[in-house]
């Protein structure tokens, strides 16, 4: 196998990863706020209900929807998924542009030095990507301790 379909495969691979983990962040992230937006105007809707039926049932629902909204909007708090989300789509992004400026400058005749130089620019996105990916996890760390 030469080396630029080793390098192109590698390059598919990672952005296939980023790509999947990102649309993962995303559904975790919009989940988590249609459940607490949900919540929030069920809740909303009992306590008008309590004006006219004063009953204790409509009142243990209003503390249930709210503490399941709580406990929802903790962890995506923890999780963060949205800044994941944001990384890995950017990640995402970078490597297609990569992707593209191979296409265009790589040929089958390129030689071993060109095809290395874009190896260590994939491999520049994607330590990125990760040292980013840190932070955004360290902080949970520094929030739980």
């Amino acid at each position: 196998m030469k080396k630029l379909e080793i390098f192109n495969s590698m390059l598919e691979e990672q952005i296939a990863f980023f790509t999947k983990e990102a649309a993962k962040h995303k559904s975790l992230y919009r989940s988590c706020r249609y459940s607490v937006s949900i919540l929030s105007a069920l809740s909303a809707v009992l306590a008008a209900l309590t004006v006219v039926v004063d009953d204790d049932l409509i009142k243990v629902l209003i503390v249930v929807a709210s503490a399941v909204s709580s406990v929802i909007a903790f962890r995506e708090g923890l999780r963060k998924p949205y800044e994941l989300w944001m990384n890995e789509r950017s990640t995402s992004h970078a490597l297609l542009d990569l992707k593209r400026d191979a296409r265009f400058y790589l040929t089958d005749n390129s030689s071993d030095e060109d095809i290395e130089d874009f190896f260590q620019k994939m491999q520049s996105i994607v330590t990125m990507s990760g040292k980013n990916w840190r932070a955004v996890v360290s902080s949970d760390s520094k929030v739980t301790k």
